[in-house]
């Protein structure tokens, strides 16, 4: 069974992981400019994702929790919830199975060893260790990692080592 980290949010992205754990597909969330210039979800493009990845095998999901974060505003907050929800609308409608789990909880169990007072550079870090090979730039023409592909990866990963699955 493969798995895929959801890393949700306008800046996350979506990872399929294999049950040995090597990494089969990334794919940063997409997005799309509205008329008024913001960015918004491409919804049917992420439905399509989530279905190319059904055809590839049997997945089950990890999905981060999409919680209020302190000293962020009202429209952040709303972002948040509405991209978690949007995740999960989306899996359900899909038929896929899906785990829910907190920031704190994944992190903790990945980032063991590591400095992670900046969770972002610890993800890159910690990723960058597990998949030394991965190119974890959002495109050709970056220059840094991004940490919506490592966050995704990790949760994948931290799946694939913590649940039991009878097919595996």
């Amino acid at each position: 069974m493969n798995i895929v980290g959801i890393d949700p949010g306008k800046s996350g992205a979506l990872v399929l992981l294999s049950a040995a754990g090597k990494i089969i597909e990334k794919c940063k969330t997409p997005v799309i400019k509205s008329s008024k210039g913001r960015e918004e979800y491409d919804i049917p493009w992420i439905r399509t994702i989530l279905e190319r990845f059904i055809r590839a095998d049997e997945i089950h999901a990890i999905l981060e929790k999409g919680q209020p974060m302190p000293l962020s505003g009202t429209l952040a907050q709303f972002q948040r919830g509405f991209s978690f929800g949007l995740y999960q609308g989306l899996l359900v409608g899909s038929g896929i199975p899906y785990t829910v789990v907190a920031p704190r909880t994944w992190q903790k169990a990945m980032f063991e060893g590591v400095n992670a007072k900046d969770t972002k550079a610890a993800s890159i870090l910690v990723a960058k260790r597990l998949w030394p090979q991965e190119d974890w730039r959002r495109s050709e023409r970056a220059r840094i990692d991004d940490d919506g592909f490592t966050d995704a990866a990790l949760l994948a990963e931290f799946g694939r080592r913590t649940l039991k699955f009878a097919s595996v």
